[in-house]
């Protein structure tokens, strides 16, 4: 009985090592995520979208990217992931809507 009580099949799922591990490693990742919105580590960038027969541009996307403070580039399907688990899209959202439009004011003032 004593080899079933310590037996990792009896163990809630959380609590198995492989489980616990990728637990703790969200909980790490969405902090960081949070200090990197902090310290603008994460960049809007544009992505134009063009139609291949007129060969113009018929709308922009705007994707998010993160590079820590170490200069290591986090994939966005990790860091995504991670914002949706930790229910920080709401704010990951706002983060990346200011900086468009502050490139966008700064677009407009170079083109007049």
């Amino acid at each position: 009985m004593k080899y079933a009580e310590n037996s990792l099949n009896h163990l809630p799922i959380a609590s198995k090592p492989s489980m616990l591990t990728a637990l703790e490693n969200n909980i790490d990742l969405a902090k960081k995520l949070k200090v990197a919105m902090v310290n603008e580590e994460i960049s809007a960038v544009f992505q134009y979208i063009y139609d291949v027969v007129s060969n113009k541009v018929i709308y922009v996307e705007f994707l998010a990217r993160w590079r820590d403070y170490n200069r290591v580039y986090i994939p966005p399907n990790i860091f995504l992931q991670t914002t949706k688990e930790s229910r920080l899209t709401d704010i990951l959202d706002e983060y990346i809507i200011e900086h468009i439009l502050t490139e966008f004011k700064n677009i407009r003032k170079i083109l007049g």
